[in-house]
């Protein structure tokens, strides 16, 4: 099975929290298509804008949002307050593993991936990505991986 890759948008405090390893947890409403060793690099949004590192895949773990509280809660690098209110009308939550978490040593900014892909917005949420496009191969020369 080929992996897949994704660029998460995520906040900065959380964005560094994953990477360094105490938010195992990446919280999400929408599932997404992604399995167990696929590649997240992590993009920090404003006012940092940038690609800040990677995690792996771990399990997919889905459930109603108090339920997976109660079960991740110690892991989750994020309030009750704050996970409640996130998923306030969902009915379903997902909680991606965070796993083998890397940060980068020179983060890959928006205002460089916008020099080489004019007109590129970050992803609200998340968005895929092949190694032959674009922003894949990007990403790829400036990976440390």
């Amino acid at each position: 099975m080929e992996r897949r890759s994704a660029v998460f948008a995520v906040r900065p405090a959380f964005a560094r929290a994953l990477i360094a390893g105490s938010k195992r947890f990446e919280f999400r409403r929408v599932r997404p298509a992604l399995d167990r060793g696929d590649i997240i690099f992590v993009y920090s949004t404003s006012p940092e804008k940038a690609i800040v590192g990677t995690f792996m895949c771990g399990q997919i773990l889905e459930g109603k949002p108090l339920g997976l509280w109660n079960r991740l809660r110690n892991h989750a690098g994020t309030s009750r307050r704050h996970f409640l209110e996130y998923f306030a009308d969902a009915d379903v939550a997902f909680a991606i593993e965070a796993t083998s978490p890397i940060a980068w040593s020179e983060p890959l900014s928006l205002a460089r991936i916008r020099k080489r892909l004019p007109g590129f917005n970050p992803p609200q949420s998340y968005r895929y990505i092949l190694e032959t496009d674009s922003l894949g191969q990007l990403i790829s020369a400036h990976s440390p991986l």
